[in-house]
């Protein structure tokens, strides 16, 4: 059983030299941010687990996923501070003009005012 599991791990062992590896480690752990499913936690325990007690790799290892972290972060920020003013103006004036406006005769939250009945029943009321 155990010789699988070495038959598994051998190239995920031989990418440790790479450089392609940090990059993926910095991207995944940068798009995180901005899409949850992507695995940042399951990759960085799997690169740490397969680096052992190399301290070097090790820091190198936080490092790298700490500033994909950092960038995934300003990135989402970003998005939201430039993107979401004209996202909220833009659903508010769909709403405004969308078939869910209250038409004349309705309160403003599209239901129909409540004059002749009790206001203990009235659901506007309160």
């Amino acid at each position: 059983m155990f010789e699988q599991l070495d038959q598994l791990t051998e190239p995920l062992q031989g990418m440790l030299g790479s450089p392609w590896l940090w990059l993926v480690i910095l991207l995944v752990s940068g798009l995180d941010a901005l899409l949850p499913f992507m695995p940042s936690e399951t990759t960085v325990v799997l690169v740490a687990v397969l680096i052992g007690p190399d301290l070097p790799l090790l820091a190198l290892l936080a490092g790298v996923a700490a500033a994909g972290a950092l960038a995934g972060d300003c990135l989402g920020y970003a998005v939201g501070r430039y993107a979401g003013p004209r996202a909220v103006a833009r659903l508010l004036r769909e709403s405004a003009a969308g078939p869910g406006t209250p038409g004349p005769g309705h309160g403003s939250n599209g239901m129909p005012p409540c004059s002749s009945s009790p206001a203990a029943s009235c659901p506007a009321a309160g």
